[in-house]
């Protein structure tokens, strides 16, 4: 039975819209300040979070080389092609592993013949340890002699190029950082192209990384566009690059982009993204160097007009396996079939977790296998569910089946518990992360007792952006958490931005003469992406002159260029800005993030630039929150800084709750799981379709191991919205109930 707690925090009382009478266990508390030290709120918090039920914590049993029937089914097998469809938690390594073991039954050495490929080093390592363990209990002693061929397509790739292929290939070696070797060229380019062609440079967007670049020019390989075929104009690949453009793959650089002149614009940008492209493969074959990407497409460009050299290449192996293949991109597949097109092939995956559109990856290559092989395939389902308990198993059921673009199944659960799933609702996102906090305290205290770790906690979320409320309210309860450090957004650039920005408002409130070389050097960099230190030393000196930034700002004339990078009424709106009074902090960071447009600083991945992820919009609602003066809420922040920086943030094998991504949970679970946010166009993402979204919510809940909470919020900024499709969906609530009505706030909504 699934349990709803409706968690409502109101400052008015009950709206009529709530319903009150049909939804058990209705609290109702107010909660003005996220950063708030009153004891009373504290103890009703406290109280909130007692009465919140949680299952006892419960450790994952062992790997075992038991078998169910459908996996016994998918072992026994001799088709020449299967494809194994293998939902959440349903035994998927267990079958790799129970079948190469059951081949190799009369001669150890056969282990040889099996190829078994991979998508990331994680799965890879895992494989490993498991047939390891397998072994172990087996007693087979004489397989621990034979090295299991396990790898990633990269770096089985890689070993072609280095081996097999060594004199098919112009340039085989990576080099000691391909990752930052493929970023300077790129860089490199950038600086040549505004050097030569300013005009058209100006039109790139200054505040993408090289890496996203990098990035960008690994789709096109992945995609098989390649510089060779755009150079000489060939229809097939400029019909690539168009149809990436129809994806969005160009959105960072093409979005903005308006009035008569738009279509001109684009096709510069993208003549310039492929001339880019160009120079960088021409600089890395001058280097005799290859980049990640490489590792793949180099392989295939030397195999796909040579079926003897493939032939003899694989003439030791009778059986690929190829481990999460719902997440293969065309240059995966188009390899694959390659080097498996007179093997036993394996394909194993689930339709109902492809979460990597954005990268080019489609579920199209695992739900219509046999079409895009022109292979006749035996195909198996594993249905039983062995790590969710039954009401999640059935939740996840009800809410993929709202896709249509999948295999139809339906998992069963091994499990007869059901887990303790918990919907709450919230005022804004402030609010929300205070109860997360509390919660996740009191679940740490009460189950540790029983083996339960911070660790063994998530908190999953669809955005990076969405965890600075999250990051503060746990800095407030001292509750150590660990993410990714580019993820931590309380030690981020961005932060550290925003902090001396509130700073310099300080400043200049008190003393119109106000004027150092470091907010000089803060002031150019957050109103422009491309500025050099020697404009930057410029600037200051410019400013002094004039006795200060808002003397400076006072004076007409084109006075402040910063090499062009910015124009003086730029830098007068954006001074003019800090120096008027504000009515409370959230006025203040709204004029600095509607002034100052570089404070986000360099974008540095693709997926990032796609997502335009940035977390300010959620600190608006933290501040609009906050009940005391700017300085104080600049001393609130930095000191939460100094608490996180003390210790709060834990290594990756710490003992920290998980904040991470719903793409970075994949393959992951934990005892209790926790989603905030859960709201419209934040999942689902107005930005994908509604089915990726869908496996993407999928993905998500079905990492729990025994708790649930999901959460979502009424308001954002000062506007109303709705919690999220997927929610109604799994049965967790109807129609009536996510309807919202706006909260009077006693002030003027901001423009």
């Amino acid at each position: 039975m699934v349990q709803v707690l409706r968690r409502d925090w109101a400052r008015r009382g009950p709206m009529p819209w709530m319903m009150l009478s049909r939804i058990p266990n209705v609290t109702l508390i107010e909660i003005d300040d996220i950063f708030g030290e009153d004891e009373s709120v504290r103890q009703r918090l406290d109280e909130l979070v007692r009465d919140a039920g949680t299952s006892t914590f419960q450790q994952q049993p062992h790997f075992t080389l038991d078998a169910d029937n459908d996996q016994q089914a998918f072992i026994r097998s001799d088709a020449r092609t299967i494809r194994l469809l293998a939902p959440a938690g349903s035994g998927k390594t267990q079958s790799i592993v129970n079948r190469i073991l059951s081949r190799c039954t009369q001669d150890p050495k056969s282990l040889e013949q099996f190829l078994v490929l991979t998508f990331d080093n994680a799965a890879a390592t895992s494989l490993r340890e498991k047939l390891a363990d397998a072994i172990t209990q087996t007693g087979r002693t004489e397989l621990t002699a034979v090295t299991p061929n396990i790898f990633t397509l990269n770096s089985f790739g890689y070993r072609l190029l280095r081996r097999s292929l060594r004199d098919h290939c112009k340039r085989t070696q990576m080099g000691n950082d391909s990752v930052r070797q493929a970023r300077e060229i790129v860089r490199e380019v950038l600086k040549s192209l505004r050097a030569a062609a300013p005009e058209k440079a100006s039109l790139l967007p200054q505040r993408l990384a090289a890496r996203v670049y990098v990035d960008l020019i690994g789709a096109l390989k992945n995609h098989i566009v390649l510089v060779d075929e755009l150079a000489t104009h060939s229809q097939g690949a400029i019909d690539g690059v168009l149809h990436l453009v129809e994806m969005g793959l160009f959105r960072p650089w093409l979005a903005g982009l308006s009035g008569q002149d738009a279509k001109r614009e684009q096709r510069t940008i993208l003549n310039l993204l492929v001339f880019i492209y160009r120079q960088y493969e021409e600089e890395m074959t001058r280097r005799r160097r290859i980049d990640f990407d490489d590792q793949k497409l180099l392989p295939y460009l030397a195999l796909r007009n040579q079926p003897e050299l493939a032939r003899a290449i694989m003439a030791r192996f009778q059986s690929v396996i190829v481990d999460e293949f719902q997440d293969i991109n065309r240059l995966d597949f188009e390899l694959i079939q390659i080097i498996a097109s007179e093997k036993q092939l394996i394909v194993v995956g689930d339709d109902d977790q492809a979460i990597y559109a954005f990268r080019g990856c489609s579920p199209d290559y695992i739900i219509n296998f046999a079409d895009r092989s022109g292979r006749a395939v035996d195909s198996h389902v594993l249905h039983t569910n062995y790590r969710c308990p039954r009401n999640i198993v059935e939740m996840g059921n009800r809410l993929i089946a709202n896709n249509t673009n999948r295999v139809g199944k339906t998992q069963i659960a091994k499990k007869k518990e059901d887990a303790d799933v918990q919907l709450w609702h919230s005022l804004n996102s402030a609010s929300e992360a205070q109860i997360i906090a509390r919660f996740v305290k009191r679940l740490h205290a009460r189950e540790q007792k029983n083996g339960l770790r911070y660790s063994d906690i998530a908190v999953l979320l669809r955005m990076n952006c969405q965890s600075l409320p999250i990051q503060i309210a746990f800095a407030i309860e001292e509750i150590p958490f660990r993410c990714r450090p580019a993820d931590n957004i309380l030690v981020s650039q961005i932060m550290t931005n925003l902090l001396g920005l509130i700073q310099l408002h300080l400043h200049i409130v008190k003393n119109v003469g106000y004027c150092t070389a470091e907010d000089s050097e803060l002031i150019a960099r957050t109103l422009a992406r491309n500025v050099t230190p020697d404009n930057i030393k410029r600037f200051h000196r410019s400013i002094k002159r004039c006795g200060g930034y808002v003397n400076a700002s006072m004076m007409p004339g084109k006075v402040f260029m910063l090499g062009g990078a910015i124009r003086h009424w730029q830098f007068q709106n954006a001074i003019q800005a800090l120096i008027r009074r504000a009515a409370c902090p959230s006025d203040l960071i709204n004029r600095i993030t509607t002034n100052f447009r570089a404070i986000y600083g360099i974008v540095g991945t693709l997926d990032d630039a796609l997502n335009d992820d940035v977390p300010l919009a959620e600190l608006l609602d933290i501040s609009d929150r906050f009940r005391g003066s700017i300085a104080d809420f600049h001393e609130a922040l930095t000191r939460l800084v100094a608490v996180v920086q003390s210790g709060l943030f834990v290594e990756e094998n710490g003992d920290g709750v998980n904040l991470t991504t719903f793409f970075r949970a994949k393959g992951l679970q934990w005892h209790t799981v926790i989603i905030p946010t859960a709201n419209q166009r934040v999942i689902p993402s107005s930005g994908s379709s509604i089915e990726d979204e869908r496996r993407l919510f999928y993905v998500a809940v079905t990492r729990v191991k025994t708790n649930l909470v999901i959460a979502y919020v009424r308001q954002a900024v000062d506007a109303q919205v709705q919690c999220s499709q997927f929610i109604e969906e799994m049965g967790l609530t109807d129609a009536t109930e996510k309807r919202a009505t706006p909260i009077k706030r006693g002030r003027k909504k901001k423009k």
